[in-house]
């Protein structure tokens, strides 16, 4: 609108004076238009971001409720184990007080049962010809020189000697080895208790050295006899029927000695002496044992988790069992005979000897050196 339409110069002026304030008006009517929007734009934003943190906050408390529960089910589950390990602790520590009780105790038993032993094994030697002293057995074999040494093996060596004006064999074991312990030990009480005229003679013993006195058989043993061909012919059928005869007499008288029966053990042809006449008397009794009522059967038995002997010699069923019995023997006897008959050595000895009966040409195995 122009300024010719009014009258008057002050009604233009207040018209555009009217007209300014209209735009302010309607300015400020669209800032307060836009500043509510914008505020409800913000009010929205605030309750959406609120209703976002409220969501936030019961996830929170859920999960949290969540975790105290894992917590307390892990409590419980630690409180369980520590009372379960306290007990466990507790018997095991029980346990223990009772086996070291139990420990002490058998380690009392195996002292009194040594301490009874030894005192058994003297009166044993007391009760044979006589105890000897060490000096005397020095003297008796020139300080054990290896000029007068004529056997040796694991157990220790054996001297020829001359004590008392006797000619003797002195075995001397090896104290600290437990086998030589358990050789002494297990010689005096067999041969202490029996006479036999085919059971090597003990003279005594020296506690003192864990040392063995044996009369002397001057031909050696029959395992020396078979292995060489010349003396192997000094052994003709009459002879070696009659050894076998009176090692099959020894042994029948071993095992059916009263009160104590035994078992030989470790029979074989190096555990069997002659004298000067070829008269055999069987030795080596450091693996005998006294036989026991089995509680299982009527097996008159020793057993044992460690079976020893010469293997070539040894019954299967002792070696597979720890069963040691009479029959333990007699199988060891059998290889004995077998080798008198054939004269070969033990090694393979079964087989040689089966094969010639399936063939049924036993003729071709037997020992042509013993004769006719």
């Amino acid at each position: 609108m122009s300024k010719g339409n009014f009258q008057s110069e002050n009604d233009f002026r207040k018209f555009e004076k009217a007209m300014e304030q209209a735009a302010i008006f309607k300015k400020e009517a669209s800032d307060e238009r836009l500043m509510r929007i914008e505020s409800e734009r913000m009010a929205r934003t605030m309750e959406e971001h609120l209703s976002g943190v409220h969501q936030e906050l019961e996830r929170l408390k859920k999960q949290q409720a969540e975790v105290m529960e894992k917590l307390e089910k892990a409590n419980e589950h630690i409180q369980g184990q520590l009372s379960e390990s306290r007990g466990q602790y507790e018997r095991l520590l029980s346990e223990h007080d009772h086996l070291l009780h139990e420990r002490n105790h058998a380690v009392r038993e195996v002292q009194e049962l040594r301490q009874k032993r030894g005192q058994m094994l003297s009166v044993l030697i007391t009760s044979m010809h006589c105890e000897f002293s060490s000096s005397e057995l020095e003297c008796a074999t020139e300080n054990f020189s290896s000029l007068l040494k004529i056997g040796e093996g694991g157990f220790g060596c054996v001297y020829r000697g001359t004590l008392r004006n006797m000619a003797v064999a002195i075995k001397v074991l090896k104290p600290d080895n437990l086998q030589g312990q358990s050789q002494f030990k297990q010689e005096v009480a067999i041969l202490s208790r029996v006479r036999h005229p085919h059971l090597v003679t003990l003279l005594g013993a020296c506690l003192e050295s864990s040392t063995l006195v044996y009369e002397f058989l001057p031909n050696g043993s029959l395992e020396d006899f078979l292995v060489c061909a010349e003396k192997r012919r000094s052994l003709p059928w009459q002879t070696r029927i009659r050894i076998i005869a009176e090692i099959f007499s020894a042994l029948t008288f071993l095992h059916k000695n009263k009160p104590h029966p035994g078992v030989h053990g470790d029979l074989k042809p190096a555990n069997i002496l002659l004298d000067v006449n070829l008269v055999s008397k069987l030795s080596g009794f450091g693996i005998s044992r006294h036989l026991l009522q089995s509680s299982t059967n009527n097996t008159i038995m020793y057993r044992t988790m460690h079976p020893m002997g010469t293997l070539q010699y040894m019954d299967p069923e002792f070696f597979a069992t720890g069963e040691l019995t009479c029959q333990s023997d007699v199988y060891s006897f059998g290889i004995v005979v077998l080798r008198l008959f054939t004269g070969k050595p033990s090694d393979g000895i079964k087989k040689i000897v089966e094969d010639a009966m399936l063939k049924g040409d036993l003729s071709s195995i037997v020992d042509t050196s013993a004769g006719e």
